[in-house]
Formats: structure tokens, C-alpha cells, sequence
């Protein structure tokens, strides 16, 4: 009987210890094998066990977790969450989850939940059990869509541009949690850092500007004209970079969790690309460099240094190109808006500052509303442009004035044509131009308007004393004339007075020269330029009169419409004049009859006269200027005072005496 109980209390012993086994087991697959860490710990913070998850979190193993202070583990800056957190939940028994950062052996940062229950041990000591959930790339994604939120109101606010990308750098430097955080923005053809946090003064100084510059202080550029960018970070601005190399991500960014061991120090080809390595002397051990551009535009770059090793993974680095995306687009909006502002800024500033009127209305068949007005409108109706604004033509103008206004207005917008016309106000006169702006749905048009008062009072002054000052020039001109014929009549009777034959040659020859100034101011008296002079009508006035002294000489005329200015038609007068007088007293001997044509042509750059005679010709072996007489002489002299050349020959059928010269404006 006894045998029989011991065997039954075997048998209960052997199952109870399956189940023990069996509940180790289970325990082992529930705490050990959990996909969650779970730790416990005593009333002090310290560490009594710790499942592998929460190790191979942690990157320890579990060993190394037990007999150590939970704070250890702890972001040096996040120690405080942990302590109110246990404070609240043991006066209170119960407290939200907790979120805070753990640090790893190899610096790692992680972003850890904490959820925790009390118990008890048998001997009747508190213990805690917390679970550990790793939410580092949802923290991460929650942060980077708050960051991101916040920098796009920060790149859109209106405030100081300087001040939104120093609270930019600050706002990256606690979200990255980096040591040292860079804004670079281009500045011309270059990319300085325009926003920095973290770095020392040194390294601001000698890596503040990427442009490589020649010994003559002038930046450098390459064989298409762009400027040469040094550094890592001018790679990565102009995309130089090697997919194929660890260290680059396909869109270009560049990272490296050791700067001292990066994989760029062993490509010759990025050794030939003015690596500067200003972060491997300044000791930065963690980089990253991410490129702002939409597109084909490129704003700047992104830095993220620390003198820590290994603070980047990829999926990290993929966060910083999306944030670097969002950045991008909200500085291009930025940048648009800015054009955009400064724009509307200059052509207010450009209708404001004017010193003509201008103005730009909105206009309807009954209505013509200003949007924008020059200042100076006050000079005009009294009222400054800047309280013009929203206010129609009737109630800055008098009734009819406005409804021409409006109506002018209208056909412009409507028509899609400019108008130019002249206006009349407070007896002032303005001269006004209206054309139409494409602007949407909206007719609008912009004028310009010009006080004309002072300019049509000058022009009237002017041309009352232009007037008067032809009216002298022609009584100068009326007067010249007549003396000149008083002096031709003198000379006339002194050569019929009975006087020798050769007096009366040189007579006749002196009258027929002041004959020829006198027509000259005889057509000018009638003229209507005394500027300008018709060659041809003036050359037959004096050619065909000389002809007319001999009564058995035929004279014609060949001529063009030539223009000359009244300061050469004298010495041109007095050309036709003497070759003239020189046909008739040399060709043609014994009173033999004959013939003299007159001809003026144009040429490329002035005019030709020309005058030939069917005489007797020039004497064998005749030359000028050897062989000419007085005559002659004074048409070659004569010739080079307007700039002429003068040539005279025989051709077997008398002589022919050509002058050709310039005439301004040909």
C-alpha cells in the first residue's frame, strides 16, 4: 500500500515537472523569443533581466544589460523623461507610454517606447516589467513630416529671409540630432554656407565658400564657362558622383559614417576633383552632404556633421533627401513668390516714382477704375496716386472730363489699340497715351500722361521768334539783292561808257559774276528752306542769261532734282558762271555760230556738273593748272573749296569742263 502511494506521488511529481518545463518553455518563447524587449527591473532602475530583443536592440548582449542602471542606456538628455516617467507611474500607478532616446555601444541613437506594469516577487519586493518597441522610423517619419510642415511655413513666412533659414538650421540641428548643420545656398556662381549651427569659427572661415579661385583672385571656371566647385559637397552641387561607390546614394548624396575611412579617399577620379577634406581636419567623423534642386535647378546643399562615428544609416539618409525635396519645393515657391513681390515691388515703385503721370485702370463701358497711380497726380487734381487707388474718373475728375475719360478708355481696352491725344484741365495742356494690358479676364489699361503746358509754351515762344527771324533774313536777303543789282547796273554802265575793249571785257566778266551771287539770294528770298537750295533750278538761272549774251550760240540743259545746302550754292554759282563766260569768249571765234549744254547729274555720294560747248576746242598740249588763264584758275580754286575735282579736255568737238563734288546728306 505504502509502495502504491509513493509510485502515485512519483508519477504526480514527474508531471508536475513536465509542466514546469513545459511553462519554462512557453515562457522562454513569450519573453525570450518576443518580437517586442522586454526587460524587468528593481526599485532602483537596475536591470534583472532583459529578453534578446531588448538586447540585439540595444546592440549588447543580454548578459551585458543585467546589473545595469536603465539610465545607462539612456540619451544623457532624455534621463529626466525617464525619471518623471517612473515617478508618475509609482505614485500614481498608471502613466501614459513613454517615448524617449536610447544610445547604443556604437553611438546609434533610437527612439524607444516604454510601456510598464508592476509586480511583485514572493518575498514581497516591487519589480517592474517594461516592454521596449523600437519607433525610430516612426519617430522619425513623425518628426520628418512636422519638420517639414514647420520649414515650409518658415520658408513662406514673410518675415527676414535670414532669419527663416537660421531658424531652419536650428530646427534641422534638433530633428537630425547632428553636432554641426549647414544650409548652403548659391550666391551667384557660388554656394557658401548663408546658414550654419555647430560649427567652429575655423571651419566657417576656410569652408565657408566652395569657388576655386586663381592667383589673381578671379574664380576659376572650366572649358564651358562654369565656375569650378572644390569639396565634396562642389561634387555632390554638381553632380559628380559614382553610384556604383557605397558612400553615394542614387540621387547623388553623399554620407560616410568614418570621414578618415571613406571609401572617396581610394577613387582617383574624385582624388582629380578638388577634394578639399576640410571635415577630415576638423575631425568630423559622420557626413552627410544632400543636394536642394527641382529639376534641373539647383538652390544649395544640406550638411550634417558630427565628430561621432556612425550616426547615419540609409534609411536615415533617405529621410534627409525627402526633407531635402520638401525643401526644395518650398524654396522654389519661396523664390517664385519673392520674384513674384519684387516684381509687383518695382512697378509700383517704377508707377509711384515717375515723373510723368502713369497710372493702370480697370475698365467697364461705364466705368474706368484706377488700381495704381504715380504720386505726383497731385501736382494734377490735387490728389496724391496712393489715394487715387479703388477710386473711379467721376470722382477724381470733373463730370465731362471724366465721361471722355471713360469713353477714351473703353475704346482702347476694346479696340486693343493704343491712342495718343491732347487734353485740356484747369488750364494746363497734356498729351496723354493709353494702350491696352493682357492681364486674365480683366480689360485693363495703362497710361502715361505728359504736361505739355511749359514745352507748347517754349515752342510757341520759338516759333514766334523763328519768324521773326526769317523775316529779317529775308529783308537782310531783299536788301543784299538789290545791292548787288545796284552793283551789276554800275558795272553795266561803266562798260557801256565808251571804255576800251579790254575794260569792257573784265567788266562784262565781273558783272556776270556778281550777277550769279545775286540769284542766288533772288532764289533765296522765295525759297522755303534757307538751309537748302535746288542745284539744278539755280544753275540754269545763272548758266541761261550768260548764253543769252551771244546771239549766235544755241544753249540746252540736262539736269536732275539735286539738293545742296546754301552754304556751297556761291561757290557753285560762280563755278557755272566763270565755265560759261569761258565757253563763249574762247569756242567760239569770228562770231561762229555753235552750241553750249548745260548738264547736272547725281552721283553715288553728291552731284556732277558738267558744261560742254561743240567750239573750237583747247590748244594741242593744254594742261591745267600750267596752261589755264584766270578763269580757269579760279573754277580749280573755287572747285577745292567744296571738296570737288575739276577736270576740262577736248574730244575732237570742243571742250567740256566737268566739276564733280559731295553733297551732304548723298
Amino acid at each position: 500500500m505504502h509502495q502504491i502511494e509513493l509510485e502515485l506521488q512519483n508519477e504526480e511529481l514527474r508531471r508536475t515537472h513536465a509542466e514546469l518545463d513545459a511553462a519554462r518553455a512557453r515562457w522562454f518563447d513569450l519573453f525570450d523569443l518576443a518580437p517586442v524587449g522586454y526587460i524587468t527591473i528593481d526599485g532602483q532602475g537596475t536591470v534583472t533581466e532583459a529578453n534578446l530583443a531588448a538586447a540585439n536592440m540595444l546592440g549588447l548582449g543580454r548578459g551585458a544589460m543585467i546589473e545595469r542602471s536603465l539610465s545607462g542606456f539612456v540619451l544623457p538628455e532624455d534621463k529626466d523623461v525617464l525619471y518623471l516617467y517612473r515617478k508618475n507611474f509609482s505614485e500614481t500607478g498608471f502613466s501614459p507610454d513613454c517615448e524617449l532616446r536610447m544610445v547604443k555601444p556604437d553611438g546609434t541613437i533610437l527612439w524607444v517606447r516604454l510601456t510598464t506594469a508592476i509586480s511583485r516577487n514572493a518575498d514581497g519586493s516591487i519589480f517592474w516589467l517594461m516592454t521596449l518597441s523600437d519607433i525610430t522610423g516612426l519617430r522619425l517619419e513623425t518628426d520628418e513630416q512636422e519638420l517639414a510642415a514647420h520649414l515650409i511655413l518658415l520658408v513662406d513666412s514673410q518675415g527676414d529671409f535670414r532669419s527663416c533659414m537660421s531658424d531652419l538650421a536650428a530646427a534641422l540641428q534638433s530633428w537630425s540630432g547632428c553636432e554641426a548643420v549647414g544650409i548652403r545656398l548659391r550666391d551667384g556662381d557660388d554656394f557658401p554656407l548663408y546658414e550654419s549651427r555647430g560649427f567652429s569659427p575655423a571651419f566657417l572661415r576656410d569652408g565657408c565658400r566652395l569657388s576655386a579661385c586663381g592667383p589673381d583672385g578671379n574664380i576659376l571656371r572650366d572649358g564651358a564657362g562654369n565656375p569650378v566647385l572644390e569639396c565634396m559637397c562642389g561634387n555632390v552641387i554638381k553632380g559628380r558622383f559614382d553610384p556604383s561607390k557605397s558612400c553615394f546614394t542614387v540621387r547623388g548624396s553623399f554620407w560616410t559614417n568614418g570621414a578618415n575611412h571613406s571609401p572617396v579617399s581610394t577613387v582617383e577620379a574624385f582624388r582629380r576633383s578638388c577634394v578639399r577634406n576640410r571635415c577630415n581636419e576638423n575631425g568630423y567623423e559622420s557626413v552627410a552632404l544632400i543636394r536642394l534642386s527641382l529639376g534641373d535647378e539647383v538652390f544649395g546643399l544640406l550638411q550634417f556633421n558630427d565628430l561621432r562615428p556612425n550616426r547615419f544609416t540609409p534609411a536615415r539618409i533617405a529621410h534627409f533627401e525627402r526633407m531635402a525635396d520638401r525643401l526644395s519645393i518650398a524654396l522654389s515657391h519661396r523664390q517664385a513668390e519673392e520674384a513674384l513681390r519684387n516684381s509687383e515691388e518695382l512697378l509700383s515703385s517704377f508707377i509711384k516714382c515717375s515723373p510723368i503721370y502713369a497710372c493702370i485702370r480697370e475698365v467697364t463701358p461705364t466705368e474706368s477704375r484706377v488700381l495704381m497711380a504715380s504720386e505726383n497726380f497731385r501736382d494734377m487734381i490735387g490728389i496724391p496716386g496712393s489715394e487715387m487707388i479703388g477710386k473711379s474718373m467721376a470722382a477724381l475728375f470733373p463730370p465731362e472730363f471724366a465721361r471722355a475719360i471713360t469713353a477714351d478708355d473703353w475704346t482702347v481696352v476694346s479696340t486693343g489699340k493704343p491712342i495718343l491725344h491732347e487734353e485740356e484741365l484747369k488750364g494746363r495742356q497734356y498729351t496723354t497715351i493709353q494702350f491696352p494690358i493682357a492681364f486674365g479676364d480683366k480689360k485693363l489699361l495703362a497710361g502715361y500722361t505728359i504736361d505739355m503746358t511749359e514745352w507748347n509754351n517754349a515752342e510757341e515762344e520759338l516759333r514766334k521768334a523763328l519768324e521773326e527771324n526769317r523775316n529779317l533774313l529775308r529783308e537782310l536777303q531783299h536788301r543784299t539783292k538789290n545791292s548787288l543789282t545796284l552793283i551789276h547796273s554800275l558795272i553795266n554802265l561803266s562798260s557801256m561808257a565808251g571804255v576800251s575793249t579790254e575794260v569792257k571785257e573784265v567788266l562784262d566778266e565781273l558783272g556776270t559774276r556778281v550777277k550769279s551771287v545775286s540769284e542766288l539770294y533772288n532764289l533765296l528770298q522765295h525759297a522755303d528752306s534757307y538751309k537748302n537750295l535746288k542745284l539744278d533750278e539755280y544753275c540754269v538761272r545763272i548758266a541761261a542769261p550768260i548764253a543769252d549774251l551771244s546771239g549766235n550760240v544755241s544753249f540746252s540743259v540736262e539736269t536732275e532734282s539735286i539738293v545742296i545746302p546754301v552754304k556751297d550754292a556761291a561757290t557753285i554759282g560762280l563755278i557755272v558762271s566763270e565755265l560759261m563766260m569761258n565757253a563763249l569768249k574762247y569756242a567760239f571765234p569770228d562770231f561762229r555760230r555753235g552750241a553750249i549744254a548745260l548738264a547736272v547729274k547725281k552721283t553715288a555720294n553728291g552731284a556732277l556738273l558738267e558744261i560742254r560747248d561743240d567750239g573750237i576746242g583747247l590748244p594741242e598740249g593744254f594742261a591745267l593748272p600750267a596752261d589755264a588763264g584766270l578763269g580757269l584758275t579760279l573754277v580749280h580754286e573755287l572747285t577745292g573749296q567744296i571738296g570737288g575735282s575739276f577736270k576740262i579736255g577736248s574730244n575732237g568737238k570742243g571742250t567740256c569742263g566737268t566739276v564733280e563734288f559731295p553733297v551732304a546728306g548723298r
